[in-house]
């Protein structure tokens, strides 16, 4: 998650008051007289300017689901819920839920990798490995779960993360957005 920055104001009058490190006062008007405001001091000071919001996108895995074989689908499998909050302009909707199995990550790398490989804008970006893939060691235990679903939010995060990837890839916005990826 994002971390925000607080901020308050304090009249320039007691800011002077307060002590240094040292205990004396900051006040170097041996008067002791504080400065009148005024409109015109106000006018000559005009407010100050806060930047406009950060660009972000912020990626969370949560609700790992378990499926048994049915008619759908003969092998049980895991998918996640993948959360994006963004307000990235190339991204049409500011919050989506999908739902992703592992196969779709592999896929989404795969389009990664064939994007950076066509775009010369992308060409020093490396797309990383995934996760190991499980293949019958207990890959249906909870803990094992949860350490994929972390590894597999830790990966994605890096990727969605990449400023040239989250304004140049296509993919990573299907797969973030759409509710069925296919590449």
């Amino acid at each position: 998650m994002r971390q925000f920055q607080s901020f308050s104001t304090v009249a320039k009058e007691s800011l002077s008051d307060l002590p240094d490190s040292e205990g004396n006062s900051k006040n170097h008007n041996k008067s002791n007289k504080k400065e009148n405001v005024t409109a015109s001091t106000i006018k000559s000071h005009p407010p100050p300017r806060y930047n406009e919001i950060e660009a972000f996108i912020e990626v969370d895995i949560i609700n790992p689901r378990i499926y048994e074989p049915s008619e759908t689908h003969t092998n049980k499998y895991t998918d996640y819920e993948l959360v994006t909050r963004t307000n990235l302009p190339q991204f049409p909707r500011r919050i989506s839920h999908v739902r992703r199995r592992y196969s779709d990550f592999e896929l989404l790398r795969r389009c990664l990798q064939r994007e950076v490989a066509l775009a010369d804008r992308l060409a020093k970006v490396r797309v990383p490995s995934l996760p190991g893939k499980l293949l019958w060691q207990n890959r249906f235990d909870p803990q094992v779960i949860e350490q994929r679903r972390r590894d597999l939010e830790q990966w994605l995060r890096f990727v969605a993360g990449h400023p040239l990837i989250q304004t140049n890839s296509a993919a990573l916005i299907r797969f973030l957005q759409q509710e069925n990826f296919s590449g």
